[in-house]
């Protein structure tokens, strides 16, 4: 029988790419989705079935196990992660809640691995240095705390049992298809209509990785027999500021871009945030 990946949040900015590399991978995947978005995958080469749920998280732990029939990966994508709040949503906690059900049935249903997504948030970031997997952690906000909150639950739920268990802490993702709020799309936004581009903290240090890296690299550590945490970064410190040149050389218009020194900060923003592979 050949493997069927179950994967969650493939509507999503990072779930989406990680379904291309697993459709260009020829790897069957069974998808769940609200009816409503069924349109995006019904065509899709390898699709082994759609499920479809309104809400994943409110589902049973006798709904999972069924789910996970003959699955040999789930790929847990699936998260609220609006932009306006998700780092301060109490609909963190019942994507908390949802992730452990479906762990627990996961580990019933005999499945082969189970990868959850985890956040460079969940880490201390007041070290300012590179951050490794085995650093402490310490989450700043209630989405952070509730992702250490699942890896922790998982971990013990899998730890010497089946199936394998992989956590994939993701840094500062960007590319086409994103949030038009975030960094890089507001950037290319304003500058493809030559407007000007406002930006804060320029000195702040990112690991910025493109959503195509990051994606390949959750693939294929799913795929692989690897265990525990793994930084999805790309090792390379950058300034907002490098980031936001690097850009606006594309269209050659680094003049539209006017940084803002004066120390107006938002309530959450470490002055360093950089992985180590």
């Amino acid at each position: 029988m050949s493997k069927i990946i179950l994967l969650t949040g493939a509507s999503g900015f990072l779930g989406g790419y990680v379904l291309k590399v697993l459709i260009e991978k020829k790897i069957k995947v069974r998808i769940i989705t609200r009816k409503n978005k069924s349109f995006l995958f019904e065509n899709l080469e390898n699709l082994e079935s759609l499920i479809y749920s309104e809400d994943i998280f409110n589902e049973s732990y006798d709904w999972w196990v069924n789910v996970f029939s003959n699955i040999d990966i789930c790929i847990h994508m699936a998260w609220y992660v609006e932009h306006s709040d998700y780092l301060t949503s109490l609909k963190n906690f019942d994507c908390l809640n949802g992730t452990v059900t479906a762990g627990m049935a996961a580990r019933e249903a005999g499945i082969r691995k189970f990868v959850g997504i985890g956040t460079c948030f969940e880490y201390d970031l007041s070290e300012n240095k590179p951050l490794q997997i085995n650093d402490r952690l310490k989450p700043e906000t209630i989405y952070a705390a509730c992702k250490v909150s699942a890896f922790n639950i998982l971990n013990n739920l899998f730890k010497n049992k089946s199936p394998l268990f992989s956590w994939h802490r993701v840094f500062y993702i960007f590319g086409e298809g994103e949030n038009k709020k975030k960094l890089f799309s507001y950037i290319k936004e304003n500058l493809s209509k030559g407007l000007t581009v406002y930006l804060s903290n320029p000195d702040a240090l990112r690991d910025f990785i493109s959503v195509n890296d990051a994606a390949e690299m959750i693939v294929d550590s799913s795929l692989s027999n690897q265990e525990g945490p793994v930084n999805i970064c790309s090792g390379n410190p950058m300034t907002v500021k490098e980031f936001s040149e690097s850009i606006a050389d594309l269209f050659g218009s680094r003049k539209l871009l006017f940084f803002d020194n004066s120390g107006n900060k938002k309530d959450f923003n470490p002055s360093s945030v950089v992985g180590k592979k």
